[in-house]
């Protein structure tokens, strides 16, 4: 209950009479921070995976295979990318996209080289919208696996980012504030506060921001290994975790979750076994082994574990392993790492 109190005029306060101990909170200023909350859950693009290799003759039709997690406030999700045509004079290129099951439409890409496509004239820049299966735009706060298939094509490199939101619901979104709550001359309650802060929270945890997502080259036999002692997907050596290893490094790995110093993060392969089953994919860096993840069978399939970025770490390198059961050999198609909570 509030025994005495001057009037207050919103916008009329002086900063040091602004979120003190004891003092009016201004409306003024929390329906400005509330509507910049609501510009950044709704009014910006979100990179969700992103991929390519260098330009050379022997480039060949590789998929781009990826597992994500979209922001609450997801207004769609597109990819961008870089395609090189295939080398016949009348057979297009075209590429489909499947996205959380539902296949995307075929897209066709002209153009063709008779000699190796290795300079900017031959490669071609073309985006797609992915849609559910309905017809709708991809939902937020959702996880969604891709894979593509190519035919006389090659994705050199790729962008999967979500698309800013024409307009918020307040009704219907998950991360947005009525600004009419914090109106001038509104009550702002401990509750208020409380859902600002909440809203946030929401919007940096629920994001699933990238730490990396890689696919395997094509051109040659994707990595495998039969063998009980585990190979870095990348190079094949078996010496274990190095700074200087060929890895992945992921930017920032000691971020603040609003309190406390840990990051948890998804951690993602794309694989099958070539036979039967027991071989298992583990990623691994300074701390040791973050997480194994087992379970593949002859058809390739996204598994995944979850794994928590701590301050005992002492690099950002992050290494892709793999191994079988001595017998039958796994096949490591893609892997990946995204923060979420």
């Amino acid at each position: 209950m509030i025994v005495d109190t001057s009037y207050q005029v919103g916008f009329g306060l002086g900063i040091e009479r602004i979120g003190g101990n004891g003092l009016l909170t201004d409306s003024g200023n929390m329906a400005k921070l509330a509507s910049y909350i609501n510009m950044l859950a709704g009014q910006r693009m979100h990179m969700l995976a992103q991929g390519g290799r260098a330009l050379d003759i022997s480039l060949t039709a590789r998929p781009v295979l990826a597992r994500f997690h979209t922001s609450p406030n997801c207004g769609g999700v597109e990819v961008l990318i870089l395609a090189a045509p295939g080398l016949s004079s009348t057979l297009p290129g075209t590429y489909t996209f499947t996205v959380g099951g539902v296949t995307q439409a075929t897209r066709y890409v002209g153009g063709s080289s008779v000699v190796a496509f290795d300079a900017p004239e031959d490669l071609v820049i073309d985006r797609q919208r992915f849609v559910d299966g309905g017809g709708a735009p991809l939902a937020g706060d959702a996880t969604y696996e891709l894979t593509s298939t190519l035919s006389n094509l090659t994705i050199v490199a790729y962008a999967i980012y979500e698309i800013p939101r024409t307009k918020l619901d307040t009704d219907n979104d998950n991360v947005v504030l009525p600004t009419d709550v914090y109106a001038i001359g509104a009550p702002i309650l401990d509750r208020d506060i409380a859902a600002m802060t909440n809203a946030v929270w929401l919007m940096y945890r629920r994001q699933g921001p990238t730490q990396f997502a890689w696919t395997a080259d094509y051109a040659i036999t994707p990595p495998r290994t039969a063998s009980l002692t585990y190979a870095n997907v990348l190079d094949g050596t078996t010496t274990g975790w190095s700074a200087s290893a060929a890895g992945f490094w992921t930017i920032p790995y000691r971020r603040n979750r609003l309190t406390g110093n840990t990051v948890s993060v998804v951690l993602w392969t794309y694989g099958r076994m070539v036979a039967n089953t027991g071989g298992t994919s583990r990623f691994v860096n300074s701390a040791g082994v973050l997480g194994t993840i087992s379970g593949f069978t002859t058809t390739p399939q996204f598994r995944t574990t979850t794994a928590v970025l701590d301050t005992t770490l002492t690099s950002d390198l992050v290494i892709v392993t793999h191994n079988g059961n001595g017998v039958d050999q796994i096949e490591t198609l893609a892997a990946g790492m995204y923060e979420f909570a």
